[in-house]
């Protein structure tokens, strides 16, 4: 036991805790949010006349808006909902023989669908994700599913980053569609 003026020094030296919890200033966020996108797209559509025969593919410039609502209950996941709709100018003409010419073309394409992500780095607001869904296209039959995924980064409080890759199948002849895009999010949180 120490005495004297060494007891005095250990007394007024702070006690070094064993177990601290760790504090977190976080707090379960859930906000709708919009947004703009571009990107570069590559579709494979089917012809009506020789199926096919008249395939084509095309690729250019898309772009176009989404709205969604996400939930983020603590640190490291998050879930939500999302719509889209896309303008992609995709056109080809191509040649049939002994039927002339044939044009396919998708003008734009739609969906919702869910997006689950992760948070991988505490501390960092960048989430990885996955989206699927369903899609709709102005060509052939229309209807479809999508899926693939992205990254998310938060430049602010209300500002989001994200590059995303999806993939459309579409049913009939409307064709597949694969997109990357870029996106810049507004959040709206309370």
């Amino acid at each position: 036991m120490a005495t004297g003026a060494a007891a005095e020094g250990l007394k007024d030296r702070p006690r070094a805790r064993s177990f601290d919890p760790i504090e977190t200033s976080f707090q379960a966020q859930a906000y709708g949010y919009a947004g703009l996108l571009a990107g570069w797209g590559r579709t494979e559509m089917s012809g009506d006349l020789l199926g096919p025969f008249s395939d084509a593919n095309d690729a250019g410039f898309v772009w176009g808006g989404f709205l969604g609502y996400m939930v983020r209950p603590n640190q490291t996941f998050a879930f939500g909902v999302e719509v889209d709709y896309v303008r992609t100018n995709f056109e080809k003409t191509i040649v049939v023989p002994a039927f002339g010419f044939e044009t396919l073309k998708s003008d734009w394409n739609a969906s919702g669908r869910l997006r689950v992500g992760v948070y991988p780095l505490t501390g960092v607001s960048v989430m990885v994700y996955a989206t699927g869904g369903a899609a709709w296209s102005d060509r052939g039959d229309g209807m479809g599913g999508v899926y693939g995924g992205g990254i998310e980064a938060d430049m602010t409080k209300n500002i989001a980053l994200r590059l995303e890759l999806l993939r459309y199948n579409f049913d009939g002849t409307a064709g597949d569609q694969t997109i990357g895009r870029l996106g810049v999010s507004f959040k709206f949180l309370p």
